[in-house]
């Protein structure tokens, strides 16, 4: 492999939205100049330090090539959102530990400026142990609110350790209010998927279970705006990840579990939705390497949609690993049919158009690097082609956990 690089070639010029328009032309990036931007949450420094900062990477005409470092500390999540409809973007960073045995750690919520997010006196949400966060409109109020999936609560590694409150936290004109929150039961949630999966218009959430002690994850109705009650589960392999989207185009929405299966070599499950919503009897088997998480879009603007799973481990804690592109077709997805990307110990994926040319990128979180190498982010260049292996450029920051792209790079 060659050595880490700063650069993406971006050949597209933007136009730079108003930053001092007092929220009536928002902004759709970090920094308000009209390139998207991406934000990595770091759970350790390459000295295995949890109080390692994330970093919030800028993107230009010449590529990623300025950041800013945000104090967290055991990050493991991020999402980029107006959460206080002012036009320019918070950062909130879902925290997991303090120093890897205290979990009991607040959650964060940078604020936006024009000129990027705020590094100083952050808010804080209470959480346990979080592994993810998603800021999406539950309630559909208006006000974007914030989903924490809590993971594991520290101590002996027990099914109790492992049982937590996951929580949706409440947004509105006053912003959040840590007693305005909605707790719901999960074991070693990591990811959460929120969308309307029965048809009726409300948002329901659906966790995936990342824990041996439960081999199933849950998906709980939405009965009220801001109630829920437990409506289904679905059989999952220690599941990392987890998300939801019309794959197959059949107009319902689908669940894909990425199945980490202790970091072997398993299948991942999309869960094909219905009427009724998702449905155990009607799945798809992806094959994957410790898979943690994955996109569903349409990135060949052929009509149908490619699933990305990215891949964290090959057999034996081996993080020199592809992740893998499945790209769909009438009759779905092939193992026939698809492009490996090397990832080493990927962590996240996520796409978005980065350089404006029609063509998605694909970015990978890192944690860990190949045995000799730094750990450090690929991004693949996208192309009517494809993607190919030679067109990748790389961010040097590892022990990455989780990312997010900026609105503008919405794909």
């Amino acid at each position: 492999m060659p050595p880490p690089t700063l650069s993406l070639a971006l050949a597209l010029a933007c136009t730079s939205p108003s930053a001092d328009t007092g929220g009536l032309q928002p902004c759709g990036d970090l920094d308000c100049d009209g390139w998207p931007d991406l934000v990595l949450a770091r759970t350790q420094d390459e000295q295995g330090r949890y109080d390692a900062p994330s970093v919030a990477w800028f993107g230009g005409p010449d590529g990623f090539s300025r950041s800013l470092e945000l104090p967290t500390t055991g990050a493991m999540g991020a999402a980029i959102a107006d959460l206080d409809q002012d036009g320019f973007f918070e950062v909130v960073i879902a925290q997991a530990t303090r120093d890897g045995q205290e979990r009991q750690i607040d959650s964060l919520v940078f604020r936006g400026t024009a000129d990027g997010p705020s590094p100083d006196a952050p808010l804080g949400l209470p959480t346990i142990g979080a592994a993810d966060v998603q800021a999406v409109d539950v309630d559909q109020d208006g006000w974007l609110d914030l989903v924490f999936s809590d993971r594991y609560a520290g101590g002996d590694v027990t099914e109790a350790a492992y049982t937590n409150p996951s929580r949706i936290y409440w947004n509105g004109p006053d912003g959040f209010d840590p007693s305005a929150v909605t707790e719901l039961t999960t074991v070693g949630a990591a990811q959460a998927a929120v969308a309307d999966l029965d048809g009726d218009g409300d948002h329901d959430v659906a966790f995936a279970h990342g824990t041996v002690f439960d081999a199933s994850s849950s998906v709980f109705r939405n009965v009220d705006g801001r109630s829920f009650e437990p409506w289904t589960t679905l059989p999952t392999v220690f599941a990392e990840g987890v998300v939801a989207a019309d794959a197959d185009r059949d107009g319902h929405t689908d669940l894909l579990f990425t199945n980490w299966c202790g970091g072997t070599e398993c299948d991942s499950t999309l869960y094909l939705g219905g009427p009724e919503g998702p449905d155990a009897g009607r799945s798809v088997a992806l094959e994957g390497q410790g898979a943690v998480d994955a996109v569903i879009a349409d990135l060949d603007g052929d009509g149908h949609h490619e699933i990305v799973l990215a891949n964290s481990f090959e057999e034996g804690f081996d993080p020199q690993v592809d992740s893998v592109v499945y790209w769909g077709s009438d009759q779905g997805w092939s193992v026939y049919d698809k492009t490996r990307l090397y990832s080493p110990g990927a962590g996240a994926v996520a796409a978005g158009d980065l350089d404006g040319d029609g063509w998605p990128e694909l970015v990978f979180a890192s944690y860990y690097g190949a045995e000799g190498e730094q750990a450090a982010c690929p991004v693949y260049r996208g192309s009517a082609q494809g993607y190919d292996e030679g067109d990748v450029s790389w961010l040097p920051t590892g022990g990455v956990a989780g990312l997010a792209l900026s609105p503008n790079a919405a794909w």
